[in-house]
């Protein structure tokens, strides 16, 4: 990126780098920097942004906005927008997983509806390509734990409830698999790469008959034999 480059510029370039973006309109990305928003016409020399060398690269985030195109059928504030799916920005995050957050979005956005898993006791979302040929990741809300308020399997209670596990409270889940992959040093365990997101989607269970925004476990998707309930600790 050169310093006379404008900001649309940069998106295209992003996009490019990223094949879970293509799918989604200029329009519908923003880029930030300390949560100033950099304006599509603007050139990159514009902003007085500290780095920009090997060293010190400049840290960029983005949104992708959900502004009721045809396949979303969304309209209103982003408070009412019908989905959406970003990093929580106080949790770590690899670069890696951050694109698959991209793709998973991009498919969200362009029709392919997450899918709850039939195994388990808690919510598991299996997020899809834009294809829909491949699943990306799954993702995990805390609300939709085993005994958290809008479990989808039967197994209804209070938030920080006991249960199956001593010791482990419903709607805590979400957070324990993102430290456990934090504390995973040098892959030693394998714990896929996870983080914490909020999204928003019809699909997820919904509170009061409204579709709400949920924090939860994004995880990258790994192909597995079986569940893990299924084999003996032994």
């Amino acid at each position: 990126v050169m310093p006379f480059n404008t900001w649309q510029m940069v998106k295209r370039r992003i996009k490019e780098r990223w094949p879970g973006l293509k799918a989604v309109p200029d329009t519908n990305i923003r880029l930030l920097h300390k949560s100033v928003e950099l304006r599509n016409s603007s050139m990159v020399d514009d902003y007085n942004m500290e780095g920009g060398t090997a060293d010190r690269p400049v840290e960029l985030q983005y949104l992708i906005i959900d502004q009721g195109d045809n396949n979303c059928r969304a309209k209103g504030t982003p408070g009412q927008r019908t989905m959406g799916l970003y990093v929580d920005a106080q949790v770590p995050c690899t670069q890696g997983l951050r694109e698959r957050v991209a793709a998973a979005l991009a498919a969200l956005l362009s029709g392919i509806q997450p899918r709850l898993t039939e195994e388990g006791t808690g919510a598991t979302y299996m997020l899809r390509d834009t294809a829909n040929r491949h699943n990306l990741a799954v993702f995990k809300p805390k609300d939709e734990e085993a005994f958290a308020p809008q479990n989808p399997r039967g197994y209804v209670g209070k938030e920080n409830s006991t249960g199956l596990r001593l010791g482990v409270l419903s709607s805590q889940q979400a957070a324990r698999e993102v430290a456990a992959y934090l504390l995973d040093h040098e892959k030693f365990a394998g714990v896929p790469e996870t983080t914490l997101v909020h999204a928003k989607h019809p699909k997820f269970v919904k509170v009061k008959g409204k579709a709400v925004w949920k924090i939860g476990a994004f995880q990258a998707f790994i192909e597995t034999k079986d569940s893990a309930g299924n084999f003996s600790p032994q």
